[in-house]
């Protein structure tokens, strides 16, 4: 067992000193015991209030508890106030009365649209009839002009160009027509269609005569190069007949005559290279009326 703490035995030794004095103190007790200081008389206590010792026993202590005082009556409180939501901002758009324009504006408003013409006019032709548009006489797929047409010249043939062909033709355009490539258009035709020389009908082409001569509208070519004999037939010739290379034609379209000039395909010119010398002639020839007309 632990020893008592000793400072905490002095403190209880302090109190029951002062309760021993306190007692001795009511109950009249004027000295000290023997051996202990004098203490100084104590005041005596009021006669109305009668003295009682101060360490009474729990058993003795009254037990009559204050009554509690009475609740207050419940008064009615008054009703909340309805809450109202905040405005909202409609996302509904107004409708929107519109004003009537002016002459000069309804002019411009109800003007004719600008038809697109060179590259542009192209695309957008394109994009009316469709990528896979089909001749509904020959039933073989329709082609559109290929190129910028920066210079107002075309090319047509007969025949799909093999990769060495295009390089070959690609390079004489450069090389003897001072001319990119891509700055000419180039146009294939099949010469087995028989609607190159009929009128077309209807806005939308729907055969490869029609499309061929809507395309010449939007490119206005003011040289052609008529490459093949195939190319030949199907433009110059309904009779099949072949017109021979290095001669100037006239090709008929809506803006007048438009000076063409045969010369062989390039198809024909890689399984026949002795004939190039031939093509080479042909395009220098191209080339001078170039630079007579489009000067």
């Amino acid at each position: 067992m632990l020893e008592d703490d000793p400072l905490q035995l002095l403190a209880d030794l302090v109190t029951d000193v002062e309760a021993y004095l306190s007692w001795q103190g009511l109950c009249g007790a004027q000295l000290l015991p023997v051996g202990g200081p004098a203490l100084p008389p104590l005041p005596e206590a009021p006669a109305e209030a009668p003295a009682r010792p101060q360490f009474q026993p729990r058993e003795d202590r009254p037990r009559s508890r204050p009554a509690p005082a009475p609740a207050p009556a419940p008064t009615a409180s008054p009703a909340p106030a309805p809450i109202r939501p905040a405005p909202v901002a409609s996302t509904v758009p107004r409708a929107h009365k519109p004003r009537a324009l002016s002459g000069a504006w309804a002019k411009i408003v109800s003007a004719p649209r600008k038809k697109a013409v060179g590259a542009a006019g192209i695309k957008e032709l394109a994009d009316r009839i469709g990528p896979a548009a089909v001749c509904k006489e020959c039933r073989n797929p329709m082609h559109i002009a290929r190129g910028r047409g920066t210079t107002p010249i075309l090319f047509v043939s007969g025949q799909t160009f093999v990769p060495d062909a295009a390089k070959m033709l690609a390079a004489m355009v450069k090389n003897v027509l001072k001319t990119e490539p891509g700055g000419v258009f180039a146009v294939q035709v099949n010469h087995r269609c028989k609607t190159f020389f009929r009128p077309g009908q209807g806005e939308l082409p729907q055969d490869c005569g029609h499309l061929l001569r809507e395309q010449m509208i939007l490119m206005k070519p003011r040289l052609m190069m008529i490459l093949g004999r195939e190319a030949s037939r199907a433009l110059l010739s309904p009779r099949r007949v072949q017109i021979g290379r290095g001669r100037w034609v006239d090709y008929s379209t809506t803006d007048g005559p438009v000076p063409a000039l045969m010369s062989y395909h390039p198809n024909f010119l890689v399984q026949n290279p002795q004939h190039k010398r031939h093509a080479f002639e042909d395009l220098k020839m191209f080339h001078a009326r170039m630079q007579a007309d489009l000067a």
